[in-house]
């Protein structure tokens, strides 16, 4: 509304400036999406390994699964405990991706709710106020359909 308030050489420029910030923001915002949920992978990762006992019981059954498993594949003993434990901790890395997730999908709603709270506290208050922030503009724009 501003730029057309303005006059036609704004609106050029504000779309140029509009299109070159959605481009940027946009590839902005991936690489932090993707910066954040690699580095709480690999936080809950090091957490979910480093709490591994390999005395416990469920674990040591897990592994034993899937070393019987993978014996049934090979007849190396040794090929089948590393494979059982190889899949055992590709288990944990999905684990810790999904963590990873959720941790962004909170961060994502947290976010949303904080800027509606701000965006709502706005109208509020300009509708208390009984003011319009485009009140300038749309009355350029008035004046411009009346001319014509």
């Amino acid at each position: 509304m501003r730029a057309i308030g303005s006059g036609p050489a704004y609106i050029i420029s504000f779309s140029v400036i509009f299109g070159i910030s959605q481009t940027v923001g946009g590839l902005a915002g991936a690489a932090a999406i993707q910066a954040f949920t690699t580095i709480r992978t690999q936080m809950h990762y090091a957490d979910m390994v480093s709490s591994l006992n390999l005395g416990d019981p469920a674990f040591s059954a897990q592994v034993a699964g899937t070393r019987n498993v993978l014996s049934n594949q090979t007849t190396d003993a040794a090929q089948a405990n590393i494979g059982a434990m190889s899949q055992v901790l590709q288990g944990i890395q999905r684990q810790a991706t999904v963590a990873a997730y959720s941790d962004l999908f909170f961060l994502m709603a947290c976010l949303a709710t904080a800027v509606t709270i701000i965006l709502l506290i706005n109208y509020l208050y300009n509708r208390y106020h009984k003011r319009n922030p485009l009140a300038k503009e749309l009355a350029v724009i008035a004046k411009m359909r009346e001319t014509k």
